[in-house]
C-alpha cells in the first residue's frame, strides 16, 4: 500500500512568508449568504476571533466572487479556503474553482500563506470535486475516502477517532506535536461525507503528518442511504 503518500485532509497549509503588519487573514467563502454564517463550521468561531484579536490579528471574512483578485489577497499573511457544496445554491461553480485555484497559486509563489479545509455535513462528494479543482495547481489530490486505523481508535462521547504518531519534526507546524487524532463520521453524515481523507501531493510538497503503517482507507458512496464500505487506494 502507498504509506508513504498518505496524508491528512484535517487541513493542508501552505506556509507563509508574504508578511505585513500586523498579522492578517483573510476568510474566502462561496457566496454572499456563506460570508454571514458567523458560526458555520468552516468559520472562525466567536471565542477564536476574540483571541486573535488579543493578538493583534486583523481578520476578514468575504464570499469569492469575481471582485476577489490577486491584489485583494496581497493585503493578508494567509488566506482560509473554507469549501462547502451542501448547499446547492450557493455551490461554488467549477469555472469559479479553476481561477481561484490559479490566483491562490500565484499568490503562494509570491510568499503568501493558503490554509485550505472544508466543511462536514450534506456533501456528496462534491466538496472534494471542488477542492481538487482548486488545488490543481499546486500538485495536490484529495481522495474521496475516509481514513482510519482500527489499531489506533478512540472512542469520544459522539465522534469515533484515529491515532497517529507518524509526525516529522523540524518545522515551525509540527513544533510540540506528539501526534494527531483525525476523526470519521458520525451519525447522520456518513451517508453524505467523509471527516478526514487521504491526499496525495507531488515532490515540491514537504509532508508533516503520515498516516501510520496500520492505517487504510475505504470508499463509501455518498448517496441518501447509507452504503457498505468497499476497500480504499490504501
Amino acid at each position: 500500500m502507498m504509506k508513504t503518500r498518505m496524508l491528512f485532509l484535517l487541513s493542508l497549509v501552505v506556509s507563509a512568508t508574504l508578511m505585513s503588519a500586523p498579522p492578517s487573514y483573510l476568510m474566502l467563502l462561496q457566496r454572499d449568504q456563506m460570508s454571514s454564517r458567523t458560526e458555520a463550521g468552516i468559520s472562525p468561531s466567536r471565542q477564536l476571533r476574540r483571541e486573535l484579536d488579543k493578538l493583534g490579528f486583523v481578520q476578514d471574512c468575504r464570499p469569492f466572487t469575481a471582485k476577489v483578485t490577486l491584489d485583494t489577497l496581497k493585503h493578508y499573511n494567509v488566506v482560509i479556503i473554507g469549501v462547502d457544496q451542501s448547499d446547492f445554491k450557493l455551490r461554488l461553480p467549477d469555472e469559479d474553482a479553476d481561477r481561484l485555484g490559479r490566483i491562490l497559486a500565484e499568490y503562494v509563489r509570491l510568499g503568501g500563506g493558503v490554509f485550505f479545509t472544508r466543511n462536514g455535513g450534506y456533501q456528496f462528494g462534491q466538496d472534494i470535486v471542488a477542492l481538487n479543482r482548486i488545488l490543481k495547481p499546486f500538485g495536490a489530490f484529495v481522495y474521496d475516502e475516509q481514513m482510519t486505523d482500527r489499531t489506533k481508535t478512540f472512542q469520544g462521547p459522539v465522534v469515533r477517532s484515529y491515532w497517529t504518531g507518524n509526525i516529522e519534526h523540524g518545522h515551525p507546524v509540527t513544533e510540540g506535536v506528539r501526534g494527531l487524532y483525525y476523526p470519521e463520521p458520525h451519525s447522520p453524515y456518513p451517508i453524505y461525507t467523509d471527516f478526514a481523507s487521504p491526499v496525495k501531493v507531488d515532490e515540491n510538497w514537504r509532508i508533516l503528518a503520515r498516516g501510520s503503517e496500520t492505517a487504510s482507507t475505504f470508499h463509501r458512496d455518498k448517496v441518501s442511504k447509507k452504503r457498505p464500505e468497499e476497500p480504499g487506494t490504501f
